[in-house]
């Protein structure tokens, strides 16, 4: 075979003519440890939160905790088939999921994609995974009844489209019975029924996280803080708690429609787990009472918080700008406080009559100890003797009821 070195000279020149600078750049990381579900990856600096993550094996993560020296994603497929030093790409992309009518009927997974085999959804609107949900206030309020299908249900309890948390109960007594029957049941009636599998997790409890008086038994149903994932024995852990102070914070959230909204904001916490709590309140809108909300109309709402934890008392206070008037109203119910400041020592004076002076200091000094805690002063209580014409006052008002009562 001959070989001209005009024909090469052609192919190169038109290797150069069409040359294209391929190079891509891309931010990657490398796995350091994986567990529950959850990777810690070292690297990936301009990482965004809820940014999509691409593994090996065409595994999805979502980057949620971001760290300084790494970042905490939750996987979207089997953790087994991830190990450490796998290298792991950013996508540039927020997690979204395909909405719409083109779902209905579909399985899909946590990313959105179809995992029923019937092909590509064919969405024309994407939304994001992360989104800040409508406030309690904004929300459509529930109208419209919803009939389970069940008649021991249907009759004894009316049941509304938008209601939450209706089914609770041990486990292996027919839950999910009844939430299939009632989805069975909403078939031809315009209703559209979602169905999450969410799996399961196991939490930890550590003790500084459990309150003294609490004895936990098997099956019971309990409110949890979930305070994040630490490295444990046996890999990563989730850590729940029934004594952090955003326990108490959360549950006002979620009973308190002003909280939720940010009407009324929870300043302060001091909390001693298990026994008494105290709450700082203040209103972020002109004629919100932030107490009055709190408490609710013949204290439903901060009853019900009070029973999530187990019968802790909880005292609820208005906050205020000017200390003084705040440590007077952190030692209620004591009256009659007058408060003398020593804001450089953050240290507080206060007086009171001597029959206010259990009040003030409470079984075993508690209600002092929270209140210090509250406000950050260290208090110092002293009784004070009433003047006499208040003593005076007093006894004219027993000697008026002494007579009327022999009047009587």
């Amino acid at each position: 075979m001959e070989i001209k070195a005009q024909e090469i000279s052609r192919v190169l020149s038109e290797q150069i003519r069409n040359y294209e600078d391929g190079v891509q750049l891309s931010e990657v990381g490398s796995v350091i440890s994986v567990g529950d579900g959850i990777a810690q990856i070292h690297g990936l600096e301009n990482v965004a939160s809820g940014e999509l993550l691409a593994f090996p094996g065409g595994i999805s993560g979502i980057a949620l905790n971001l760290e300084e020296d790494r970042v905490g994603a939750v996987l979207m497929g089997p953790s087994y088939e991830i190990k450490e030093g796998d290298v792991v790409k950013r996508t540039g992309k927020i997690a979204e999921v395909p909405v719409g009518d083109a779902l209905v009927g579909r399985v899909v997974d946590g990313l959105g994609q179809p995992i029923d085999g019937l092909g590509p959804i064919e969405s024309s609107e994407n939304r994001r995974v992360e989104v800040k949900a409508p406030g309690i206030v904004k929300r459509k309020s529930v109208h419209e009844p919803m009939q389970t299908g069940l008649k021991s249900i249907d009759a004894m309890i009316p049941i509304g489209r938008g209601q939450r948390e209706l089914i609770i109960g041990d486990r292996q007594t027919g839950k999910t019975a009844v939430a299939l029957d009632t989805i069975i049941n909403q078939k031809g009636k315009g209703v559209i029924c979602v169905y999450v599998d969410i799996g399961k997790a196991e939490g930890v409890m550590l003790p500084q996280e459990q309150t003294r008086a609490e004895r936990y038994q098997i099956n019971q149903r309990l409110t949890f803080l979930i305070k994040g994932i630490q490295e444990g024995p046996r890999g990563q852990q989730i850590i729940v708690s029934r004594a952090d102070n955003d326990l108490v914070k959360a549950l006002f959230r979620r009973e308190v429609p002003e909280v939720a909204s940010r009407a009324v904001e929870i300043r302060q916490i001091a909390r001693e787990p298990g026994n008494r709590s105290k709450v700082a309140v203040s209103s972020r809108q002109t004629g919100v009472d932030p107490v009055g909300s709190c408490v609710g109309q013949k204290g439903v709402r901060v009853q019900a918080v009070i029973n999530e934890l187990d019968g802790e008392k909880i005292d609820i206070i208005q906050y205020s700008d000017d200390p003084g008037k705040f440590i007077a109203a952190a030692l209620s119910p004591a009256e009659k406080v007058e408060v003398d400041l020593d804001e450089t020592k953050k240290m507080a004076k206060v007086s009171l009559p001597e029959d206010q002076l259990s009040l003030a200091i409470g079984r075993e000094g508690q209600n002092v100890r929270l209140a210090a805690k509250l406000t950050g002063f260290k208090i110092d209580i002293k009784g004070r003797e009433e003047k006499k014409e208040e003593k005076k006052e007093e006894k004219k008002v027993k000697v008026s009821k002494r007579r009327k009562k022999t009047k009587k």
